[in-house]
């Protein structure tokens, strides 16, 4: 999963974990918040 997220935008993760309760762990995990952000 961490390969296919580096490769999305930041809007685009938003809108899936918006998308479904089982993505919401994408901006709420803290580890892989934080990768996303660097």
């Amino acid at each position: 999963m961490t390969y296919i997220v580096r490769r999305l935008t930041l809007e685009e993760i938003y809108d899936l974990s918006r998308s479904c309760r089982h993505f919401q762990y994408l901006i709420r995990e803290e580890n892989l918040c934080k990768m996303l952000l660097r």
